[in-house]
């Protein structure tokens, strides 16, 4: 199996700028996602149990961080990139009034402190 070709218009661009707008796709695409799931669950119900959802709730974020990391790659080899973006240049990248929506998607581990208190 061959790799695909780059178009002519993304061939002549520097790596950055191609890296740039990969990040920029990548923001976009989870944004999208965002307001979709956000219209689903004002749709949804609030039934069942607290301790269903809280296992429902930590299943989403193992499969968001998977699809996190599939999109990165999938835009990564759409615009010629040998490695996806870091998840710093991203959350980096995120504008200031998306970012209470985006970061939990993007934080793939906890935080921890000196004292052991995961933020």
């Amino acid at each position: 199996m061959g790799r695909s070709r780059l178009p002519d218009e993304l061939k002549s661009m520097p790596l950055s700028q191609r890296q740039m707008l990969a990040i920029g796709e990548i923001i976009q695409t989870l944004l999208s996602q965002s307001n979709e799931k956000g219209v689903a669950a004002s749709v949804g119900g609030n039934g069942g149990s607290r301790e269903f959802s809280a296992a429902k709730e930590e299943k989403e974020k193992l499969n968001e961080h998977d699809l996190v990391t599939r999109l990165k790659t999938k835009i990564s080899g759409k615009y010629g990139l040998e490695s996806s973006p870091r998840l710093t240049d991203i959350i980096a990248a995120v504008p200031v009034e998306h970012r209470k929506a985006l970061l939990p998607k993007l934080r793939c581990k906890p935080v921890r402190t000196a004292s052991g208190v995961r933020v």
